[in-house]
């Protein structure tokens, strides 16, 4: 269903498939994610997804199945994390469990984010922004890093499956934790202090222009694939 989503409006397309309209769409593509520094997607995200002030967008079922989903994969986890704090047994053990399993993978990318937008005043360019997909590729890798710190002794020990169910459980947190920074900017009331909210705004626009640039780059791999062969 998810790839029929996708990849219908495409497929269904003829125009499509042209070497001269593929690459044009190619074109558009650069130009909406890294055109000035990322202006236009931030642009376009802030009007139709983010929507500042209007409120919360999430239903009370909804909350209620994220838990249960969550709680269900931590459970899982927290059984293999135990059998690990009796076999690496010291006075760490407890913090590592709790780090292990609870901790969102989102330590890196924070304190990235509080750095990077004063790098430009460093290199003699003050009031100059980053481009947002440096930005991007920035909190994906340190998430990605992060993660594999928080799970490095079940890849020691060879629990493959337990690896996969932290991936997954992992993915879920920082999920969880990128609509909650939606939500608080949905919310009414008063605006942080702008150095706040510029960094703020880096962390959750880099995960989420992340997002974009990986669903929209896997459709067009797979058009090219037809592009190429028409």
């Amino acid at each position: 269903t998810i790839c029929s989503w996708l990849l219908a409006p495409f497929i269904f397309n003829p125009y499509q498939f042209a070497h001269t309209h593929f690459r044009a769409d190619l074109g558009d593509w650069r130009e909406f994610f890294f055109d000035g520094k990322g202006r236009y997607w931030v642009e376009w995200y802030t009007k139709t997804r983010l929507l500042p002030g209007a409120g919360l967008r999430s239903s009370g079922v909804e909350i209620i199945k994220r838990g249960l989903f969550l709680g269900a994969w931590y459970t899982i986890l927290n059984q293999k994390v135990h059998m690990l704090t009796v076999i690496f047994s010291g006075s760490s053990r407890l913090i590592f469990s709790i780090g292990l399993v609870a901790m969102p993978p989102i330590g890196m990318s924070l304190v990235a984010c509080c750095i990077l937008p004063a790098l430009p005043s460093l290199w003699g360019r003050p009031g100059e922004p980053l481009a947002l997909g440096w930005g991007a590729l920035t909190v994906v890798l340190l998430d990605a890093l992060e993660t594999i710190l928080y799970l490095w002794k079940l890849i020691c020990v060879k629990w493959w499956k337990s690896f996969a169910v932290g991936l997954l459980l992992k993915f879920c947190l920082l999920s969880l934790c990128v609509e909650i920074c939606e939500c608080a900017f949905r919310l009414h009331g008063g605006s942080p202090p702008a150095w706040l909210r510029v960094r703020i705004n880096m962390w959750l626009h880099g995960h989420r222009m992340a997002q974009d640039i990986f669903v929209s780059s896997l459709i067009l791999a797979l058009l090219s694939v037809g592009a190429m062969c028409c």
